[in-house]
Parts: C-alpha cells; sequence; structure tokens
C-alpha cells in the first residue's frame, strides 16, 4: 500500500514540476528511480522482518540460558588451585 502511495505522490510530483517548467528529464529520472530503489528497500526490509524477530528472540533465549547461576558450587574447604603459565 505504501508503494502505490509512494509512486502516485511522485508522479503528482514530477507532473507538477514540468507543468510549471521546474523539471528537465534527467529529474524526473532521479526522481522515479529514487522513488522505486526506496520501494525495493522498504518491501526487502517488510519482508524480512519475522526472520530478524525469530532471530532477536532465539538470541535472548541464549542469554537467558547463560544468566543462569551456576548450581554446581566449590566447597568451603576447597584448597585454592595454583598454576603457573609457561610460554
Amino acid at each position: 500500500m505504501f508503494n502505490i502511495i509512494l509512486f502516485a505522490l511522485t508522479i503528482w510530483f514530477v507532473s507538477y514540476l514540468k507543468y510549471f517548467g521546474g523539471l528537465r528529464v534527467g529529474d524526473t529520472v532521479f526522481l522515479l528511480g529514487t522513488s522505486f530503489k526506496l520501494s525495493e528497500g522498504l518491501w526487502n526490509m517488510s519482508i524480512h522482518f519475522g526472520d530478524t524477530s525469530s532471530h532477536f528472540g532465539e538470541l535472548k533465549s541464549s542469554f537467558e540460558i547463560i544468566a543462569k547461576p551456576q548450581e554446581i558450587l566449590d566447597k568451603k574447604t576447597a584448597i585454592e588451585l595454583n598454576y603457573e603459565r609457561n610460554f
């Protein structure tokens, strides 16, 4: 629906400017080309919105799993481990 409104406004604007002599062929091509490119981008964005939403849901679930507190803890009488890094 947005694409139809965008094209209608673009064509109206182009014809308005052409009528008053403030528009050339290159300007017309630029306006219509920009309009088509914008509508294509919006269409692709609307198609991939569902995929992006599901990916964000999976990411949120992953962070919830990572954020759980540990159930296995060291004993209070555990000895501290000492180690050296040999490079």
